[in-house]
């Protein structure tokens, strides 16, 4: 590979990488990033590179931002401290003045004429606009950068955690049969890595096929790999209440993973905590989410 091809399939991943981390990828190719990001372990380490260098100007940016509005709030103090001198000589003034007029009548009598008024103008002077810029919300757009990245972070923390579940159980096993039932051509499909094809399969599949809890498990994680996290859900709760299926220990890990890429973290917490108090094998990989959460 010369220098130049390098480059530009470096300066490619970069691309994919921030749009990634700014959620502009459609879904099918968040899924296919995602897919990649599980296994990849230089691709794991650039993304993390990534977001913790966005994650420095992040916080660069909200404590210039607090440095302004803090600046502007002594400058204001300043002035206000500096009118009060100015106040107290010209409310000292007004009474002497006033005195003054009261005295001076007093001594000329009271047969002395009023002063006329002098002509009162037919309006006031209009005072000019102002049309200084407005200010802008400090505290709001440091909260949205705030919940922006927050979202960042559970989708790269998803991307790193979720694959698509196998074992030996799901294997397809080579039969002699010539044509394949629907069940196991679905099974086959998930098994490829076919998870939009394997959906489309599985709405053929008869109603007690569909009722299966290991079938929907499929199911539900070939929505997760395409990003359909909040139909997996639904999914993923019916086989845990049900607790008939030979994967409930996944199902529960990976229901945990889709309420963190949903950003519901009080739930994604809960369903962490119900992991580690359990034996699944998934305990340990559950409470080093959690920390990484809290």
């Amino acid at each position: 590979m010369d220098v130049d091809t390098g480059t530009s399939i470096k300066h490619a991943m970069n691309q994919d990488i921030e749009a990634y981390l700014d959620g502009t990828l459609d879904p099918e190719a968040t899924a296919v990033f995602e897919a990649q990001l599980a296994r990849d372990e230089v691709l794991q380490a650039a993304v993390a590179e990534t977001q913790s260098l966005r994650e420095d100007l992040r916080w660069l940016a909200v404590e210039q931002g607090l440095l302004q509005i803090e600046q502007t709030f002594w400058a204001k103090e300043k002035a206000r401290k500096n009118r009060r001198p100015w106040i107290f000589l010209i409310i000292g003034f007004t009474i002497l003045l006033i005195l003054g007029i009261i005295k001076w009548s007093w001594i000329k009598g009271p047969t002395m004429e009023a002063p006329k008024q002098a002509d009162q103008p037919d309006s006031l002077p209009i005072a000019p606009e102002n049309n200084s810029p407005k200010p802008i919300n400090n505290a709001q757009t440091t909260y949205d950068s705030i919940q922006k990245e927050q979202k960042k972070t559970m989708n790269r923390l998803f991307a790193e955690n979720f694959k698509p579940f196998k074992d030996e159980s799901l294997e397809p096993s080579l039969r002699g049969d010539p044509e394949p039932t629907p069940s196991e051509k679905f099974q086959q499909l998930y098994w490829d890595g076919k998870y939009r094809e394997a959906l489309t399969e599985f709405e053929s599949l008869s109603a007690p096929a569909k009722d299966n809890d290991n079938l929907l498990f499929l199911k539900a994680e070939c929505l997760m790999a395409l990003g359909k996290v909040e139909e997996a859900v639904p999914a993923y709760a019916l086989i845990l209440k049900s607790d008939k299926s030979r994967y409930i220990e996944v199902s529960a890990w990976h229901l945990a993973l889709a309420y963190l890429k949903m950003g519901k973290t009080a739930q994604a917490k809960t369903q962490l905590q119900e992991i580690g108090r359990s034996s699944s094998k998934w305990r340990g990989q559950s409470a080093a989410l959690l920390k990484s959460i809290q």
